[in-house]
Formats: structure tokens, C-alpha cells, sequence
């Protein structure tokens, strides 16, 4: 049997000591660099993955945007043609509000020159009541006129009376 004091065996026992760090070192080594190829090639597909899900999400999105403007812009030549048919609308009826102001005026304006008939009928009829009033006038002094010409008369008669018949009047 060996003892282990010799330095053979101690010497063995450092090599097969370094040996055995050296294989850990190595182990260590080639494990580290095989996680780490690992994990970029995972890296890689998780990355190539994102932009396959950034492209996809991207054309979604401009798909949707595309549509999205398609509709705004049907949407828009819809409202736009729906304006133009409510302004065109709106026209033919103003037009006809207008015609209709028009006859209106043309009513108002024959309106108004019959009121200037009848303001002239009726000044011709205070022309006329005028000279009726003159002509009342005239006859009221005629009237005023016979009446003291009448009452003259009787009192001239009267005094004729008194003197042809004394005797009636002796009282």
C-alpha cells in the first residue's frame, strides 16, 4: 500500500487537482459560451420575432388607417354631396321666397297706387264738400238775406195794417 506522505502521491494529487480545476475552468468556459450563444440566438429569434409582430402590427395598423381614411374620405364626399344637395335646395327655395317677395312688392306697389286714387278721390270729394260748404254759405246769406227782406216786408205790412185797419189793432 501507498502513503500518502510521499511526494509522488502529493505531487499526483496536485496535478490531478490543477487537472481538475483546469477541466472546470474549461467546463466553466465552454458553458458560459454556449448559454451565451444560447441566449443571443434566443435573443436573435425573440428579436427576429418582435419585428416578424412590428411589421405584422404595422400593416395592421396601416391597413387600418387606410381604411379608416377610406371611410373619412367616403364619408366626407358623402356629407359634402348631402351639403351641396341641401344648399342646392335651399336656393330653388330662397329663389321662391324671392318670387314670391317680388309679388308681394308688386301687390304692395298696386296697393299703393290705389290708396293715391282714393287720396285723390278723396281730395276731390273735400274739393267738392268745400264748395258745397261755400255754396251753404251763399245760400245761409240768401237765406239770411230773404229772411230780413221777409221781416222788413211783414213789419212794412204790419205798419200798412195799423194804418188801413186801426181798429184791430185797438187794443
Amino acid at each position: 500500500m501507498i502513503n500518502v506522505t510521499e511526494p509522488q502521491v502529493w505531487t499526483l494529487i496536485g496535478v490531478l487537482g490543477a487537472a481538475f480545476f483546469a477541466l472546470i475552468g474549461v467546463l466553466v468556459q465552454v458553458l458560459t459560451r454556449n448559454i451565451t450563444a444560447q441566449i443571443d440566438g434566443l435573443g436573435q429569434r425573440i428579436d427576429t420575432r418582435i419585428t416578424d409582430l412590428e411589421r405584422r402590427v404595422d400593416d395592421k395598423i396601416d391597413g387600418l388607417e387606410k381604411n379608416v381614411d377610406a371611410k373619412i374620405v367616403g364619408l366626407e364626399k358623402s356629407v359634402d354631396a348631402k351639403i351641396d344637395g341641401l344648399r342646392a335646395e335651399m336656393v330653388v327655395r330662397f329663389e321662391r321666397v324671392d318670387e314670391r317677395f317680388e309679388q308681394v312688392d308688386k301687390r304692395f306697389e298696386q296697393v299703393d297706387k290705389r290708396f293715391e286714387q282714393i287720396d285723390k278721390r278723396f281730395e276731390q270729394v273735400d274739393k267738392r264738400f268745400e264748395q258745397v260748404d261755400k255754396r251753404f254759405e251763399q245760400v245761409d246769406r240768401r237765406f239770411e238775406q230773404v229772411e230780413s227782406a221777409v221781416h222788413g216786408i211783414n213789419n212794412e205790412v204790419q205798419a200798412l195794417t195799423k194804418r188801413v185797419f186801426p181798429e184791430n189793432f185797438a187794443a
